[in-house]
């Protein structure tokens, strides 16, 4: 008998080890998205052991040679995830930017670069139906970080998990300080399911379901309970927020008049967003 597990993305060694796991629980999608990306693997199993591995760019196939350690890895039920963008709406219960929400606090620091409110995720829009409440979200996206976690025990007053990691970051904006407030123009979205993966350079916002890693995947445990953080949501390139006000002078032209005058991630990268519902710890990572 012979089985099938389809991957978003190739960056994974199949020898057991706890990140194979990690990998496998966040990244498994239908083969009809696999043969579509532009990175996906496919493993096939014979007698619950793995016998092939295929790796799937633009609905081309190339099979792969297994590692020693990947020989015979045991079949793994893992969770097939669906896959949707999120685009730009004129309503919607979920939302980039906007005014702080009556009652949510911004985590502070110290002199570290203050936080900013990005926006609002709804268990009530497609995809995010097992969110346990409105995530509200905040990061330091002109600070430093390899990732971020924060307590959202209580939902409206999330607080940094470990300061110190954060203290001891290496780079830091120098135009932003820890009082400065930036606001964003409110952008809401919707989900829409996907059949195919979509071509990364489409003007979406974001997507919900797996994520797509332009670095290593960094699949994490939650730091309080043990347990897998799960994906929320992925929010880049097409991110198109301006700047409503600021308590800081903004230039009018210039690296600096991009760089603060609308909402991005280092730039150019890409803001990963994973959630424990157990624990109600979320991560924030930024690649780019």
């Amino acid at each position: 008998m012979k089985q099938k597990i389809f991957l978003e993305g190739s960056e994974v060694r199949l020898n057991g080890d706890e990140q194979c796991y990690r990998f496998l629980n966040t990244q498994a999608i239908s083969g009809s998205l696999a043969k579509s990306s532009a990175d996906a693997l496919e493993l096939v199993f014979e007698n619950g052991k793995l016998i092939k591995k295929f790796n799937w760019q633009y609905e081309f196939q190339d099979l792969l040679e297994l590692e020693e350690d990947e020989k015979g890895f045991p079949y793994f039920s893992a969770p097939i995830h669906d896959y949707f963008a999120l685009k730009a709406a004129k309503e919607g219960y979920s939302f980039l930017g906007g005014e702080l929400p009556e009652g949510f606090q911004l985590p502070k620091l110290g002199a570290c670069p203050s936080f900013q409110f990005l926006g609002t995720l709804s268990p009530k829009t497609e995809g995010l139906e097992w969110l346990p409440f409105d995530l509200n979200l905040a990061a330091p996206i002109y600070g430093s970080f390899l990732q971020l976690f924060l307590d959202y025990s209580d939902p409206m007053h999330p607080q940094i998990w470990d300061p110190e990691a954060y203290t001891n970051s290496d780079y830091e904006d120098d135009n932003v300080k820890s009082d400065t407030e930036l606001v964003y123009e409110k952008q809401f979205l919707k989900s829409k399911k996907l059949k195919k993966m979509p071509d990364f350079f489409e003007e979406n916002p974001g997507y919900l379901g797996v994520p797509h890693w332009i670095q290593n995947p960094q699949i994490l445990n939650c730091p309080k309970t043990g347990e897998l953080m799960r994906f929320v949501a992925q929010f880049g390139r097409g991110v198109d927020i301006k700047l409503k006000r600021a308590n800081i002078e903004v230039p009018d032209e210039g690296y600096y008049a991009e760089l603060l005058g609308r909402m991005n991630f280092w730039a150019d990268g890409d803001l990963y967003v994973f959630l424990n519902p157990n624990s109600k710890m979320v991560c924030i990572i930024i690649q780019h």
